[in-house]
């Protein structure tokens, strides 16, 4: 015989004895209790709950043998105790009655009469229509069986449904929540115009489709107010979807009221899983109002929101719209988000709400505006449209003319926790000179600190080497942190072009080596710019004879080599840079000290001249130590080279040359030249083949600095973006670079260091002195850098 399962909940608690109080006997045991008095149920009802009261021992009985229990009894005791009541279908064709007894071990009784209707064969199972979802709700609010509407143990609905112009009343009530489980089957409800639940308690609601963006809920409602469900609690919802426009008109009895399209309430112990909101939530006042969850104290997780969301936001921003929630209170709980649609405020948005901003970071939560989940780059639990317009959308909080030609903003993105800092320079104005500058003027610069770089170490940071210049005498108004560089060591990767001299050259060993640092940042004497690559030629000739040389001030000179047998060094080159730290000379090689006798060497200019003043003969002989410069219009040649060393004699003339080659054919004079890293934009596009998509620049959120050239290449911005700052500034990949690029009219740009060596300085004028304008990233504040783009004032 077919058996039918109904979990029955068995609340227990006491027929308690009392002493008399003058020490008489024994009084009688209170009656046990059975709720409710009467029952009825389905032929194949599979689902049920009562409710038995008794602190005594106690048995359950029935006077019908289709009916059993599990267990039949119970010791006595206050908690609940759970009971399976097991009945046989009804297939008689006919109502059949049976009477349940709870009995005690003192004789106390209670029961309760049960009626089970008959079976009925041919009988669709399931919500198949609209008056099968009224009826469902109907039956469920007023306590009535909801067994036919059960499929494979649960409410189930078996098509799309059409509810126009048929009233409905939403499922669970305040004082009797709907609880079980409901499977909307991924079929649409449409014609909608009132929730589908009320009150939700202990329930699992999967698969539902809710609405069509046509279809208008626009309820009078209480505090909370939801699309789907109104308030829920301990349950889960997953896989559903909102697709209608909730807009109340009326609230009751509270002045910000909690409104979403899935749910308005979702308590601590919910969970809302796969959910979408493809509707419009719309509220004409202030309140916690979402596209999925009104006020979420639960757990959200892999939903997207798509509808446009809209409400008036409060002056301390703890009331207004989010694309996902009105507000959230765990950040831990917010887990895999995508944000999509529109959310912003009543008051501007209300004639078009597709108007309104599309949905990014700062807009998924209204409260807390910020630390609402968790935005670290690293783990970010959500996943916005980066190609949209309105993810670069910024607001100016500063623009200050430094002088003529310069000017500097402070941009603070609408969309994600982002500050920008530019200072837009224009090369054709006359009073702008844009120069590079080694910290300390030392090349190379090292600290000893193993390359764990965090705040100020030895070398000068951005700020001191700016005041300091400034004290000399020199018009600094702004600076930023501009090549990579080794801190231990102390020597840049790449090149590093001052005020026309070549200061710094790598060895050709580390240039074939560090082929990601092939591009630089390059400013023409014709007062213009580039971001292109750049190929260096050095030339030298001794007694008549030319050689190429392979490096400037490098620290190839600490040790003799065969392979590249001819470097350069000048006075830049210090013995001592900082206290306890050398810069050796190698000792077991010839030197050819020469004094120029008339400009110095220059890149792109031509032959320099010089004359030889010393020569220091280490091939024959290991020297005690290399000769250094003290002055700036000496030269040294290094060479491992004998012939080379041989030919030179005190009196000749030597000449020298630096050629650089930018973008394949620019041969003109440069003024400044700074190696950086990649070139994102070129020529007006994205440069994907620049960089991989596993690389960091692809993959991570970081400080950045760099800079962006015009097509006419005659306009600068030096950008720099603070990161590794979670709801401050969340830093940049590669392609972020490329549109802010865009955004500000680049054509070109390329990159410099970044991470905690990002910085700007900035003048201010009226207080007479320059600060940092930035927040670095390090915990330890402003980064000892290597080499610096300053911008001064002829």
């Amino acid at each position: 015989m077919k058996h039918l399962f109904l979990s029955l909940l068995v609340t227990v608690a006491a027929g308690v004895i009392l002493s008399g109080c003058n020490g008489g006997g024994n009084e009688t045991p209170a009656q046990p209790k059975i709720a409710p008095s009467e029952l009825t149920v389905y032929g194949d009802e599979n689902a049920r709950t009562i409710q038995v009261t008794s602190e005594e021992t106690w048995v359950l009985s029935a006077d019908k043998s289709w009916v059993k229990f599990s267990p039949a009894g119970k010791s006595g005791a206050p908690e609940p105790v759970n009971v399976e009541l097991r009945l046989e279908t009804n297939s008689t064709g006919a109502e059949r009655k049976a009477v349940i007894t709870v009995k005690t071990v003192s004789g106390a009784t209670a029961s309760m009469n049960l009626t089970q209707k008959s079976e009925v064969s041919g009988v669709a199972k399931g919500i198949n229509s609209a008056s099968d979802l009224v009826a469902f709700s109907e039956a469920f609010n007023a306590g009535e069986s909801i067994s036919r509407f059960y499929v494979d143990g649960a409410i189930k609905v078996c098509c799309d449904i059409n509810m126009s112009g048929v009233e409905y009343v939403p499922a669970g009530t305040k004082s009797h929540p709907f609880s079980g489980t409901f499977d909307g089957g991924g079929f649409r409800i449409a014609g909608v115009s009132q929730p589908l639940f009320g009150y939700v308690s202990g329930a699992s609601v999967t698969r539902v489709k809710y609405g069509n963006i046509s279809d208008v809920i626009g309820i009078d409602g209480d505090a909370e107010i939801g699309g789907i469900a109104c308030t829920v609690r301990n349950s889960t919802f997953t896989d559903c979807t909102f697709g209608a426009t909730l807009q109340p008109v009326k609230v009751v009895g509270v002045d910000h009221p909690r409104i979403g399209g899935i749910c308005g309430f979702a308590s601590s112990d919910s969970k809302i899983t796969g959910c979408v909101n493809e509707g419009n939530v719309i509220f004409a006042g202030e309140g916690e109002v979402g596209g999925l969850i009104g006020h979420n104290e639960g757990e959200i997780s892999e939903c997207t929101g798509k509808g446009n969301v809209l409400a008036v936001y409060s002056s301390d921003w703890q009331y207004g719209a989010g694309w996902a929630c009105g507000y959230n209170k765990t950040k831990k709980m917010f887990l895999s988000m995508t944000a999509g649609g529109h959310a912003g405020d009543y008051n501007k948005y209300s004639s078009d709400p597709s108007k309104a901003p599309a949905g990014m970071y700062r807009n998924a939560v209204c409260y807390p505006r910020t630390n609402a989940f968790t935005l670290d780059g690293s783990d970010n639990q959500v996943k916005v449209d980066w190609t949209l317009d309105d993810y670069y959308a910024w607001t100016e909080v500063e623009r200050k003319v430094l002088f003529n030609g310069v000017t500097y903003h402070h941009y603070d993105c609408d969309a994600v926790p982002r500050h920008v800092r530019v200072l837009e320079i224009d090369l054709t104005s006359p009073n702008v000179d844009l120069t590079t500058a080694y910290a300390d003027d030392i090349v190379p610069n090292p600290n000893g600190n193993g390359n764990s770089n965090n705040g100020y170490n030895k070398r000068e940071t951005l700020s001191m080497l700016c005041t300091r210049k400034r004290n000399e005498g020199q018009a600094i108004f702004a600076g930023i942190n501009s090549g990579f560089f080794d801190s231990n060591d102390g020597f840049g990767r790449g090149t590093h072009i001052e005020e026309g001299q070549p200061v710094f050259v790598n060895n050709k060993g580390v240039q074939d080596k560090l082929t990601n640092h092939t591009w630089g940042f390059t400013v023409f004497t014709d007062g213009t710019a580039s971001c292109g690559k750049k190929a260096f030629s050095g030339k030298v000739q001794v007694g008549g004879t030319e050689y190429n040389y392979y490096s400037v001030n490098d620290t190839i000179l600490r040790n003799k080599n065969t392979s590249y047998q001819v470097n350069l060094y000048t006075s830049r080159y210090k013995k001592i840079p900082h206290t306890g730290l050398t810069n050796p000379l190698a000792k077991n090689v010839g030197y050819i000290v020469a004094k120029y006798t008339g400009e110095p060497m220059k890149v792109n200019t031509g032959w320099a001249e010089a004359k030889i003043t010393a020569l220091y003969d280490g091939l024959s002989s290991p020297l005690s130590e290399g000769p250094y410069l003290s002055s700036a219009d000496e030269i040294c040649i290094s060479t491992s080279n004998a012939t080379l060393f041989s030919n030179a004699r005190v009196g000749e003339t030597v000449r020298f040359r630096c050629d650089y080659t930018i973008d394949g054919s620019i041969t003109k004079p440069i003024y400044t030249l700074n190696s950086s890293m990649y070139q994102f934009l070129e020529n007006g596009k994205v440069n994907s083949s620049s960089v991989s998509s596993t690389n960091v620049n692809s993959t991570n959120y970081d400080p950045v600095t760099y800079p962006v050239v015009s097509q006419d290449g005659k306009k600068v911005w030096l950008v720099e973006v603070d990161g590794r700052q979670e709801w401050y500034s969340l830093g940049l990949k590669a392609y972020e670079m490329v549109r802010i690029a865009q955004k500000l009219g680049g054509y070109n740009m390329t990159r410099f260091d970044g991470g905690g060596s990002s910085c700007m300085w900035v003048y201010d004028a009226s207080a007479g002195k320059g600060a940092l304008v930035n927040k670095p990233s390090d915990s330890k504040g402003e980064r000892s850098c290597m080499n610096y783009i300053l911008i001064r004032k002829k």
